[in-house]
């Protein structure tokens, strides 16, 4: 049917003058109703167009591009790219059934709050350090190493526990590591300015855990997505958003 239309299309957009047979005619007809469809959505704008299906974006890519901004068609693409991602991996499709300038205005407000997580990770890793002090080849396994972790409390609580998440970053390799800690309790609550070291097994199956295996890496930590149990039972915590 698209190679059919397609064909009716370049015949009315050519012309045929008053030959035409009454096929050309009934594909000209057809091309037209398609054009009223679309039509209507010029009438309100694209940005009304609500999509349920990526290939909708493509059907619609000349108006989109005459009549959206670069800048927002940059935030169209960011949207529906992670919607497709979703829809791929999960099979979840609930971030279709938006129109473009639902899209838009979504994709803004995500940005914006990345933004402000962005702010407290960088204000929460100011409370809460950790910091690599060394590595040891793993004696528990037999591959792979023991990494030892640093966690120094600048609040003014006790902490009792953290689980989570922490981030490696090594000098010269552009990817960062995701360790899971798990749930580390101190055998001592960690008052204001006391630290305590935590051990983490680890592959070297990475660049960065690779070159630290090596002994020549520059490398730091820092928390992403992890929360911190204090004594009192009450709690603090950063999650990073994607």
């Amino acid at each position: 049917m698209k190679k059919f239309l397609l064909f009716g299309l370049v015949l009315a957009l050519v012309g045929c003058g008053q030959d035409e047979t009454k096929a050309v005619q009934e594909q000209k007809a057809e091309v037209a109703t398609n054009e009223v469809k679309k039509t209507a959505v010029k009438e309100t704008g694209i940005r009304t167009l609500i999509i349920n299906d990526i290939s909708e974006i493509n059907a619609n890519a000349e108006q989109i591009k005459a009549e959206i901004s670069a800048e927002d068609r940059a935030l169209i693409e960011e949207y529906f790219s992670r919607a497709e991602t979703l829809r791929l991996v999960s099979g979840d499709k609930s971030m279709f059934g938006v129109s473009l300038g639902e899209a838009i205005e979504k994709t803004k407000n995500h940005f914006e709050k990345k933004s402000a997580m962005d702010d407290k990770i960088i204000a929460f890793n100011e409370i809460y350090k950790a910091e690599l002090v060394s590595f040891d080849k793993s004696t528990k396994y037999n591959d792979g190493m023991d990494l030892k972790i640093k966690f120094t409390n600048l609040s003014d609580k006790v902490v009792s526990a953290i689980d989570g998440w922490v981030e490696l970053e090594v000098e010269g390799i552009e990817k960062s590591d995701s360790l899971h800690l798990g749930t580390h309790k101190f055998d001592k609550p960690l008052a204001k300015g006391e630290s305590a070291e935590i051990t983490r097994w680890t592959e070297a199956n990475s660049l960065a855990t690779i070159k630290i295996e090596q002994g020549n890496a520059i490398a730091k930590m820092f928390f992403k997505d992890v929360t911190i149990l204090f004594d009192d039972g009450t709690t603090d915590e950063v999650k990073q958003m994607y």
